[in-house]
Parts: structure tokens; sequence; C-alpha cells
């Protein structure tokens, strides 16, 4: 009884101590995180993983045939795409694509919603309108990915083996 008391004590001292040192650097997202620069002649795209669910599970991420990167969660990357219409692919334990048509010049942004499941995390992606986009950038994502060389190597393999069910998957939305 004397022991529960103490640590019921002890955590109602430390617990407010440590929440308060702690989570103001958990819940904002850093300033300083490197953005992409507009370009007059390509399109600036963003995909942003805003979700922690499946964290340690990499969301890959594809245009038209060529792996572009992959995200964990609370990271996003950017890139640049040549104007036109392009498809627009991911891939967890599913695949998941729609076309876009970009415009030089302009920004676009991309969310990877993981989707749990029972025994494997899926994925969804869709195109953000630019204020959503920009909100979840700024608030929602904390890191700019990196992509190991293992990753790569998984990308574009996935790439050539899976170019074909993304674009049944990106024809049966339009």
């Amino acid at each position: 009884m004397m022991r529960s008391r103490v640590c019921r004590s002890i955590s109602r001292v430390l617990f407010p101590v440590l929440a308060a040192g702690l989570l103001p650097s958990l819940a904002a997202a850093p300033a300083d995180l490197p953005r992409g620069e507009v370009q007059a002649d390509t399109a600036l795209v963003y995909v942003l993983r805003p979700a922690k669910a499946g964290f340690a599970v990499p969301a890959y991420f594809f245009v038209d045939d060529a792996f572009a990167g992959v995200n964990r969660g609370d990271s996003y990357f950017f890139l640049h795409v040549a104007p036109g219409r392009h498809l627009f692919w991911g891939r967890m334990e599913n695949v998941d694509a729609f076309e876009a048509e970009v415009e030089a010049g302009k920004t676009y942004y991309i969310r990877q919603k993981t989707i749990p499941g029972l025994l494997a995390a899926r994925i969804a992606v869709e195109l953000l309108d630019p204020a959503e986009g920009e909100k979840i950038l700024a608030q929602d994502v904390k890191h700019l990915s990196e992509v190991s060389a293992e990753e790569r190597a998984h990308g574009e393999e996935h790439a050539k083996r899976l170019l074909e069910k993304a674009r049944k998957d990106a024809a049966k939305k339009s």
C-alpha cells in the first residue's frame, strides 16, 4: 500500500515534468524542413505520409514506370515531374494508383494514406488540394525521407514488376 502511494506520488510529479519537456518537441513540426523549388519547366510534387500507422512499413512511390521514393510514417519527399499526364502510384502490401495531368511551374501534393489491416498495412494514394497539402506539409510531417540502397533496389524491382497492376488500378478509377 505504501509502495503504491509512493509510485503514484512520483508519477504525479515526474509525468508533468517529462511531458512538458518532451511533448512540445514531438508535437511541433520542424520549421526548417527542406522545401522543393518551383521550376518553370517542371511540376513540383510533394509526396506526404503524415500518419504514424504502419510507421515501420515502407510506402513506395512511383511515377509512371520509375521509382520515385519511399516514405515511412511522418515523412515526405519531393520531386520534379515533366508536365503532362502521369501515372502516380504507391505500393505497400497492395498497389494503389491514379492518373493526373501536371503543369510546369505548379506545385502538387500527394498523400500516401496508410490503411491498417489485420496482418498487413495497405496504401491509398490521393491527390490533395493545395491548401490541404500545404497544411499537412507544415504541420503533420516531421522529416524528409531518405532512401537506402536496399529500398532503392526494391523500389526499382517493384516498378518493373507491378507497373501493369498500377495501370489497371488507375483505369478502374477513370
